[in-house]
């Protein structure tokens, strides 16, 4: 596995493992990730690809979660 998608998906793991700890309410967890995904655009000399890829990441992680009846906020 690529350097940056393993980082991308252990990091998503933790956000989604971290959320869950806290109860964070859902709007407050997406306002974060648009953050976190703005932040990483400029952090990337603005290349689209790598938040794109992390955004499918976490939709990704997300559905597994839901499926699995493990979301946090359910």
């Amino acid at each position: 596995m690529h350097t940056g998608t393993a980082f991308l998906t252990k990091s998503a793991i933790k956000c989604n493992e971290l959320r869950k700890r806290l109860r964070i309410p859902s709007h407050l967890a997406r306002l974060a990730d648009g953050l976190d995904l703005g932040l990483m655009y400029l952090a990337f000399r603005r290349n689209l690809a790598i938040p794109i890829v992390a955004h499918g990441v976490c939709n990704t992680i997300d559905i597994a979660l839901l499926f699995l009846g493990k979301y946090p906020g359910l």
